[in-house]
């Protein structure tokens, strides 16, 4: 460069750690996405499931679910899905009859995206699937296979979440740190 130009920024190579930084960006994107992403789905599961807590505690108040009455009386925020496992356990089975007829309902709803997208895997997960796996799993897979395409249903399985609730943090990380590793100098 001769002395009658100047230098700028962009005529500067990167260096190392400035390149590291810059191959972590599609991770974090990815991270930022994955949250977001995470949020809506709860936002959504509280339009969906928010529901079924009311109607449980309308059950228990009319003393159609004598158990989760005496647990909660009228407190909504007692209401959780351990609680309505419990209750079920308990021998209130109005309560056990919703649950599965929503289930079965959200598997008939997805059934359309799993035949669109034909997944070999759909894995679900959150509080319900891990309060009452046997009866979501039985209930959503019923629904969900009624409507699916035969070569779909065949190769198709349904599986709880062995991550629990941290698996959606975990798989963003995971994703973060794979991007990290491929774009890094082997040390």
């Amino acid at each position: 460069m001769s002395q009658n130009q100047a230098s700028s920024p962009a005529d500067a190579k990167p260096t190392t750690t400035t390149s590291r930084i810059v191959a972590l960006i599609p991770g974090i994107l990815l991270c930022v996405a994955v949250a977001g992403v995470s949020a809506l789905l709860e936002r959504a599961e509280l339009g969906v499931f928010e529901h079924p807590y009311v109607e449980a505690l309308v059950m228990a108040i009319k003393n159609w679910a004598p158990y989760l009455h005496q647990k909660v009386k009228s407190d909504l925020a007692k209401v959780t899905w351990g609680m309505l496992a419990r209750a079920i356990k308990h021998g209130d089975n109005r309560i056990e009859e919703m649950l599965r007829a929503r289930m079965r309902v959200v598997g008939i709803a997805l059934s359309s995206v799993v035949n669109f997208m034909s997944p070999e895997l759909v894995v679900l997960g959150g509080g319900l699937i891990e309060s009452l796996p046997n009866l979501v799993l039985e209930e959503f897979e019923a629904g969900l296979r009624e409507y699916l395409a035969p070569e779909v249903n065949e190769r198709l399985k349904v599986k709880p979440s062995k991550l629990g609730s941290a698996a959606v943090a975990l798989g963003a990380a995971y994703s973060a740190l794979e991007a990290w590793k491929s774009n890094s100098d082997p040390v």
